[in-house]
Formats: structure tokens, sequence, C-alpha cells
């Protein structure tokens, strides 16, 4: 994911913060992380990076376990919007 991510930063170089904006300790799991990857992102955007991983992640898994119906009964117009809404933080136009 981290090489497919950074390919994307590489043609595209989508907005994300300078890291300046970020907790003193974020910034240091974010370096950590970067470097145990042999990684070369900013650290913003490997902020982004981990943004955009957990959302859709986080996303799938609370489908596969049937999470989402407490107030969805279709999911996938919801999965849909997330995934415009994660192409607009890397730069992509939603197709």
């Amino acid at each position: 994911m981290f090489d497919l991510f950074t390919q994307v930063w590489q043609q595209r170089s989508f907005a994300a913060t300078d890291g300046d904006d970020l907790d003193g300790p974020l910034v240091d799991h974010l370096t950590a992380y970067r470097r145990m990857v042999g990684g070369t992102l900013p650290v913003g955007a490997t902020y982004t990076l981990l943004s955009c991983w957990t959302t859709l992640y986080g996303l799938v898994s609370l489908e596969v376990f049937n999470h989402l119906r407490f107030g969805l009964d279709d999911a996938e117009p919801f999965f849909e919007a997330q995934l415009r809404v994660i192409a607009g933080q890397l730069g992509m136009a939603p197709s």
C-alpha cells in the first residue's frame, strides 16, 4: 500500500499538511512508520496515507460485520461517497 500511495504522490502531489500542524508525538510515529517501510513520503503525505487507509479499511470492516445497519439499509451509497472523499484528498477526480 505504501508503494502504491507513493506512486500516487509522485504523479499527483496531492495537497497534504507539511506536518507543522500535527502533534509532535504523531509526527514521531509517522516518521518511524515511514522509516520502517523505507518510504520517502513527507510526513504530511504519510498522514494522508494512514487517514485514507484507515477510512477504507474501517468502512469495509463495518460493512462485512454488518455494523452499519443501525443507520443504513444499504451501505453502498455511503461507501461510494466516502470513496469520493478519499479521491478528493488524493487530488483525483472521482469517476
